[in-house]
């Protein structure tokens, strides 16, 4: 790859880890915080919502709980 092309990349990577990162990626990652791979946080994000989520049965058993403590 010619030098003046590296020189200019922010981002060098081999073998899948950087090698060189360009001092605006260090300042926009430590402004935005770590950086993580798509898909990485698309799987912790349905892992998320699965365990948030809930179906009729739990609602009416939420509602009867409610129903019971206000009697």
């Amino acid at each position: 790859m010619p030098s003046q092309l590296m020189n200019e990349a922010d981002v060098i990577l081999e073998g899948g880890s950087p090698i060189r990162v360009s001092r605006r990626v260090i300042q926009k990652i430590r402004q935005r915080g770590v950086v993580i791979p798509l898909e990485r946080r698309q799987k912790a994000d349905m892992e998320f919502l699965a365990a948030i989520q809930c179906g009729e049965k739990m609602i009416s058993e939420q509602q009867a709980a409610m129903n019971a403590a206000e009697s």
